[in-house]
């Protein structure tokens, strides 16, 4: 998983919409807050995380109380590798709109690289309280628990994430999530202990079983 850029839809796989595509394509003379916005949000989906906290910056010049401007500044600088900062921008998009769930979920993603495991649980917790229906915020908590031994939580988190998936047809995202599961697995357990280690949970055709 990785981080959700607000304003598209909150998906790893968002693209860039026609309109901001276009925008890029043919910059106006004059750059309005909306045209900023955008702007910041196509460089974060291409990977330009530093145009993109500019754009951001500047939104955020001229709109100081833009929750959305600071959520996503943060989520560009947390992607460039600079996640103090990431987080005090976050703090601020939260205080601004404590009912941001990509806010949390970025921040609760944020923290699980910085290793502050139950921080990140306590996020993608708010995230799924506010949006129960979005898979994102139960894949890394699911992966986060298991990073912490809980395994009744790991099961729960599969369970719940796995309807969501294969009920949207994405049986490739939950199958990815397996895959992470399976790594952190194989480097937790020595390689003798492995043949003998049974799956939390496990998918087949008409249901599940543990």
């Amino acid at each position: 998983m990785t981080f959700a850029v607000l304003l598209f839809p909150l998906n790893a796989q968002a693209q860039p919409a026609a309109n901001t595509l276009e925008m890029h394509n043919h910059q106006p003379k004059s750059r309005s807050v909306e045209d900023l916005f955008k702007q910041g949000v196509y460089q974060t989906l291409v990977g330009k995380y530093r145009a993109a906290i500019a754009d951001f910056s500047q939104v955020i010049l001229l709109q100081p109380n833009n929750a959305t401007a600071y959520a996503n500044r943060g989520l560009a600088r947390a992607a460039k590798g600079d996640r103090q900062d990431a987080l005090k921008d976050f703090d601020r998009a939260l205080s601004l709109n404590p009912d941001s769930a990509i806010a949390y979920y970025n921040r609760g993603f944020t923290l699980s690289k910085l290793e502050d495991y139950h921080g990140a649980i306590a996020d993608f917790d708010r995230a799924i309280r506010i949006d129960p229906e979005d898979p994102s915020a139960y894949h890394c908590r699911c992966l986060v628990r298991y990073k912490l031994g809980d395994m009744v939580g790991v099961a729960e988190d599969l369970r719940t994430v796995a309807q969501i998936y294969l009920q949207h047809g994405k049986l490739d995202a939950y199958t990815n999530l397996l895959a992470e599961l399976k790594s952190l697995h194989e480097l937790s357990h020595p390689k003798r202990e492995r043949s003998s280690a049974r799956a939390v949970i496990s998918y087949r055709r008409g249901g599940f079983s543990q």
